[in-house]
């Protein structure tokens, strides 16, 4: 059984000596009779009457000052320095009838023996500069000890001598200050020491108590406004002692202005589409405190047109998981960026002109909040006049921090990218779709890391539409799904939809084929993928079109995961093209999408079998609705996907019809990739011209003579 045994709070002040106890001095036995340090109103403690009854007075340890060492670490303190097993203790320093057994220490004192040859201690030293806790020192002992003979000391070091304490019924020593005991350079030296007979086992001795963890819970974080979140905190621990007391930040200033004392429960309401990081801070019996944060997302459901007398469009959206939402597309041929927050309000709108024609190909958000752009842009590069891509890197106000254009001798085009690590992969056809290209980009330093391309054969071309990443069960660990289509040139023209997985393990940074599928569907293009954590392994989500042999329509399909998902989707009112696929709740889909020719967008649900739940159409008959980008997940409550639109004014999606087959027969086959030896890039500088468009209207209507306004659409999972 582990027992807890500690010293009190009153400190027996001895000063020990180099020299016997026969040849003390004056002004020794002065020193011996000060008051101990960082006490007020207290009787300075009187010596034991005899050496015996008191054995640490028999020790002839040196001044402290004689055992200083040098500056001690600067690095910021961590559990482990505050920390020593039994075993652990300096060994330089001098010891006595103690010996490790493992990482504990045991004390073997005798009684038999006189003086100082009986007493059996240690010495132990910590380097704990800018120590900042409360003034405790803790022994967790394994044995039973007797109080009256377990004793321990302290270096003091501002009046150079070791002041002792007794042990007591306290399972911890508090001192007024730990200040005295801690040297210039950061040091501390603890002497532990046992007398009698009995043999002691000491697990470990710590400087301060351990830290609370403050843990918070919720049993919503994110969904539609108004939210009412119950929060809990009840999850939050001291590991040696209790919390008693709960502080919380509900409105995001970063000051604990709500306090519910000793329940951890408490009740938040969000009225309006909102992301708030709300904080929690915990206090332990000790006063010690730790503080966590968590974001709750409320959002809505909206529809918003953003034009001038120009024309818009929107092929790529993002969420950045702060209450950020970011759409890119084209703006007159330039590349347009703007933000909105949860609610469709738009914050700020940026163009960008190459000097030649721009438009995005993809977009995501790193862990600091900072936007990677990929536009095409035809420029006049180093390499002649071609089309290639471009990777920017935008910050959340809208400035733009760099523009790195792909000087190729043929043509990359970066249609998706995800973020790991501080790396953007960017997944696009090159050298005019005769392979698949993948590029691991440094977007801090705007730098290629590498670049790679795969191919099938002279034969097949490659397109890519999305890709998908999805992290592993350890650091550095993912796997990235590229979806698109494997194009046949010789022979009967034909196409397949097409799944290529590439793994990076551990801390390597390069990635590796893992297999390539394709659909057995006639004439089919897979256009957006997601990941889904399945019981065992992700699952892989789909959607694309195919020709059914009439005209082209839908299907969905799941791959490696708990659920069969395999279904195809017909709509009465024409064509149909499914672009953006993302997982709702209960193991269901939800797919965004667009009848081919009528200007009307579409939003469809499927069950986790695969049986279409729910079909609406936004759609006017004076007005063109168009969906150009895939979908994307704004906190697992709404999905995210834009295009263009005469006007958003006032309109919403409505009920429609179509057919579907779930299960439909749709497999997958594996075909063979081979990696192309060399791919080589250049990296230049574009700047470009940056504007602020600060003409756009919402919902106006009427703008541009080709596409009109950018169209950017919320709706719920």
């Amino acid at each position: 059984m582990r027992i807890a045994n500690h010293w009190s709070l009153l400190p027996i002040c001895l000063c020990l000596l180099f020299c016997s106890a026969c040849s003390m001095g004056a002004g020794s036995a002065a020193r011996m009779e000060s008051a101990a340090p960082g006490r007020q109103n207290s009787p300075a403690p009187q010596p034991p009457a005899a050496p015996q009854q008191t054995p640490a007075a028999l020790l002839r340890l040196p001044e402290p000052s004689s055992l200083a060492t040098g500056p001690g670490r600067q690095a910021r303190l961590v559990e482990a320095d505050l920390i020593r097993s039994g075993a652990d203790f300096d060994t330089a320093l001098g010891s006595q009838l103690v010996s490790p057994d493992g990482s504990e220490l045991d004390f073997s004192p005798s009684a038999a023996a006189s003086g100082l040859s009986g007493c059996a201690y240690c010495i132990y030293r910590f380097s704990i500069s800018g120590y900042d806790r409360n003034a405790q020192v803790r022994a967790d002992w394994l044995t039973l000890v007797d109080e009256a003979r377990t004793h321990i000391g302290l270096a003091n070091w501002s009046a150079d001598r070791w002041d002792w304490y007794s042990g007591s019924a306290e399972h911890k020593l508090d001192l007024a200050s730990i200040d005295p005991y801690i040297s210039p350079t950061g040091e501390l030296l603890l002497v532990v020491m046992c007398s009698g007979s009995a043999q002691q086992k000491l697990a470990s001795v710590r400087i301060g108590s351990l830290l609370p963890q403050a843990l918070i819970g919720a049993d919503l974080v994110s969904g539609l406004a108004p939210l009412q979140s119950n929060l809990d905190a009840s999850s939050s621990s001291d590991p040696d002692g209790s919390i008693v007391k709960y502080e919380w930040d509900l409105d995001g200033n970063g000051s604990f202005e709500t306090v519910s004392g000793g329940d951890p429960l408490i009740e938040l309401h969000l009225p309006d589409p909102t992301f708030l990081q709300i904080g929690l801070r915990v206090t332990d019996e000790d006063g010690l405190q730790d503080t966590a944060v968590s974001g709750l997302t409320a959002c809505a459901e909206w529809i918003h047109s953003f034009g001038n007398a120009g024309d818009q469009i929107i092929t790529a959206v993002a969420y950045d998981g702060r209450g950020g939402i970011y759409a890119a597309g084209s703006n007159e041929m330039d590349l347009l960026l703007l933000k909105c927050d949860l609610g469709g309000n738009l914050q700020w709108a940026r163009s960008w002109d190459s000097g030649g024609q721009d438009g995005v190909g993809a977009m995501a958000v790193t862990s600091s909040g900072d936007i990677l752009v990929s536009p095409i842009s035809f420029v006049d590069a180093g390499s002649g006049s071609v089309q290639s891509t471009v990777m920017q890197l935008w910050s959340p106000d809208g400035e733009l921090l760099s523009s790195r254009f792909f000087d190729l001798p043929t043509q990359v085009y970066g249609y998706s990218a995800v973020i790991s690590n501080e790396r953007a992969y960017l997944a696009g056809p090159i050298d005019g779709s005769d392979n698949l290209g993948l590029f691991s980009y440094l977007y801090d330093s705007a730098t290629l890391e590498w670049a790679k391309a795969w191919t099938i054969d002279s034969d097949h071309l490659i397109s890519v539409e999305d890709m998908a990443m999805q992290q592993g069960l350890f650091f550095g660990d993912f796997e990235l799904c590229v979806a698109g289509e494997i194009l046949e040139t010789d022979g009967p023209s034909g196409s397949s939809a097409m799944l290529a997985s590439f793994d990076r393990i551990g801390f390597s940074t390069e990635l590796e084929l893992n297999g390539v599928q394709t659909a057995n569907l006639e004439l089919s293009r897979a256009v957006s993928v997601v990941l889904r954590n399945g019981p065992t392994d992700s699952e892989k989500l789909v959607c694309g079109y195919y020709y059914d042999g009439s005209e082209l329509s839908s299907f969905i399909s799941s791959l490696s995961g708990a659920s069969s998902i395999q279904s195809t989707w017909d709509w009465a009112d024409g064509e149909n093209l499914f672009l953006g696929i993302l997982p709702a709740p209960g193991g269901a889909v939800a797919v965004s999408g667009v009848q081919r020719f009528g200007g009307v967008g579409l939003w469809t649900l499927f069950d986790s079998s695969g049986v279409n739940t729910l079909a609406q159409s936004l759609t006017d008959p004076s007005q063109s609705f168009n969906i150009a980008s895939g979908a994307r997940s704004v906190a697992g409550a709404t999905a995210l996907f834009g295009g263009n639109c005469s006007a958003a004014a006032g309109r919403a999606f409505e009920s429609t019809s179509g057919s579907g087959t779930a299960p439909a027969s749709i497999s997958w086959n594996p075909v063979s990739m081979t990696e192309v030896s060399s791919v080589s890039v250049n990296l230049i500088d574009l700047p470009g011209t940056v504007n602020e468009l600060n003409d756009l209207v919402t919902d106006s209507g009427g703008g541009g003579s080709f596409v009109g306004d950018a169209l950017l659409i919320s709706k719920p999972l």
